[in-house]
């Protein structure tokens, strides 16, 4: 909510298991004067500071199974069918539904692909740290 209202990015740059929940909850949240809201700033910072309080009042979960019930995720939809040619002394076209495609294929079709520019896990080090720049780091 404070990066919504705010535009303020500087949370970006602070890896996301080092979480400043209290220092969001303490700062002065300034609107930036693009965002509009149907309701004053300070009723959204008091929703967080409340709702922070109550999960850190409660029980601490520290293994899922501790959880009082699971995430219930919605089924993944159905993608939409593609088309397959096949050959058995004749050219035959079939409309599938495939869950997963291949990046040759899609690309043969002139599809756009993601470059996956990463390099294999296998090739990665404990420790090794690959950001978002795309900069690889080994820890010595």
């Amino acid at each position: 909510m404070y990066e919504i209202i705010t535009r303020d990015e500087i949370l970006r740059a602070i890896r996301h298991e080092e979480p400043h929940v209290l220092e969001i909850e303490q700062k002065d949240w300034i609107q930036h004067p693009d965002v509009q809201l149907d309701h004053p700033v300070s009723e959204f910072s008091e929703v967080l500071r409340e709702w922070s309080e109550k999960r850190r009042r409660g029980k601490q979960i520290t293994a899922y199974k501790d959880a009082p019930n699971f995430i219930d995720w919605p089924d993944t939809p159905q993608p939409p069918p593609s088309e397959m040619v096949y050959y058995d002394g004749k050219r035959t076209t079939e409309l599938k539904v495939l869950w997963s495609t291949e990046r040759k294929r899609l690309s043969d079709k002139g599809k756009t692909v993601l470059n996956w520019q990463r390099p294999p896990q296998c090739k990665l080090k404990p420790g090794d740290r690959i950001p978002e720049t795309g900069e690889f780091i080994t820890r010595a």
